[in-house]
């Protein structure tokens, strides 16, 4: 037998024979070596062999084809890509305990209510660090279920909304990015686009997110929403109101950074920072509100849940270069907002307002306030102040928002 070539020698050969067979190649017919991305084989086919319970890893691919996963599964797949290639999903779940890591899913043709990645009647559902972008309708959809973690994780550029959701519970939303999309306001952001928007839904979480430039509003829970938590959140330049709660029951909304939001619809009340909207329970605390259409308002009209009640303002700071519709409490169709048993009312508020007073729109207690001492004379305001120029700066550079 021949002794083998030295290591070197050995190298050097199978460089020629590889640049002889592309060479080769379109000459003779013969085939080309495969790709990288076609030694990656399907991310299906991995997903369907991989044991119920398991946890698998997906090579760095990009992978052209619609998953469905219908077991549980833990999936890291940390620089892999879904492109769906015009298929309403990238990325399908129907089972419970589904956890997927690092994934980027795009160009899925959704539908109305369609995401890129679509939750479908399964439970426990965990996106992490996950990149859904630039398909046509929604970025995420959790339609149904319960413990769902939606978990720095970027949304963005989809054609309607970053997230939709629909009887859902015990949900949270932690260190997200949502931003531009519906960017072109082809769909009606007072009917549905923007940020994203959740309904009849229990027990929801979002915190430490980042929202902005998206078209309609930032954070929305809309129709039979109850007992949610909104903290903490960053939410700018959103053309309609900054964090929205809608005919709904319950939400605590806690020390949040809100400015710049709600110029697409800056009417009556409506275009805040932040707003609640024919709704009751809603604690509103904490928050620095600034530089938007509107301050913070509690809107009531003649909607399906009445009476609009329980609703709380209290030891927010508000900046407002105009001085008008800085905050307050609107009603439409003389209904029950302003009776004291109802409970509804604002104190400890701190204002910085770039106009000066009196002015005619600037506080709403059935009717307009002109003045802050009118307002503290309500059940609207109760010890509310001014604060001054160089007070509002430090709290602006503290919370990392922008001076004007």
């Amino acid at each position: 037998m021949s002794p083998s070539l030295p290591y070197p020698i050995q190298r050097r050969s199978l460089a020629l024979v590889t640049a002889l067979a592309v060479a080769l190649v379109g000459v003779v017919g013969v085939s080309a070596p495969p790709t990288v991305e076609a030694a990656c084989g399907s991310f299906q086919n991995r997903v369907n062999k991989a044991a119920p319970g398991s946890r698998i890893k997906i090579p760095k691919c990009t992978y052209r084809e619609s998953v469905v996963i219908s077991k549980p599964l833990t999936i890291d797949a940390y620089g892999v890509t879904i492109d769906a290639r015009g298929a309403q999903h990238g990325l399908l779940i129907q089972a419970n305990d589904v956890t997927v890591n690092g994934v980027t899913v795009t160009n899925a043709s959704g539908g109305d209510h369609h995401g890129a990645v679509q939750v479908n009647s399964a439970s426990r559902f965990t996106l992490r660090r996950a990149k859904v972008h630039d398909s046509a309708t929604v970025c995420l959809t959790l339609n149904g279920g319960a413990g769902h973690r939606i978990i720095k994780s970027n949304l963005m550029r989809c054609g309607k909304e970053g997230y939709f959701g629909n009887g859902i519970s015990k949900t949270k939303f932690i260190g997200n990015w949502i931003h531009h999309n519906n960017t072109d306001l082809k769909w009606d952001p007072q009917v549905e686009a923007g940020g994203g928007k959740i309904m009849a839904s229990r027990g929801i979480t979002f915190a430490w997110n980042k929202v902005w430039a998206n078209g309609g509003p930032g954070i929305w829970f809309d129709t039979g929403v109850r007992n949610v938590v909104v903290k903490k959140n960053r939410v700018w330049n959103n053309h309609e109101s900054g964090i929205m709660f809608e005919i709904s029951n319950g939400a605590r909304i806690l020390g949040n950074k809100v400015w710049g939001n709600g110029f697409g619809h800056a009417a009556w009340g409506f275009g805040a920072g932040i707003l609640i909207s024919s709704s009751d329970n809603a604690k509103i605390r904490y928050n620095t509100v600034a530089w938007n259409a509107r301050g913070i308002s509690v809107i009531s009209q003649k909607r399906p849940t009445k009476p609009h009640k329980g609703n709380v303002i209290s030891d927010n700071v508000i900046i407002s270069d105009t001085g008008r519709f800085v905050t307050g409490f609107y009603d439409d169709h003389g209904g029950s907002l302003f009776y004291g048993a109802n409970g509804n009312r604002g104190y400890d508020n701190r204002y910085w307002i770039g106009a000066s007073q009196p002015s005619g729109e600037r506080f709403h207690w059935k009717g307009p306030r002109t003045t802050l001492a009118a307002y503290n004379q309500t059940r609207g305001e109760q010890r509310g102040r001014y604060i001054s120029t160089t007070k509002r700066n430090a709290i602006l550079r503290s919370k990392n928002m922008p001076i004007r």
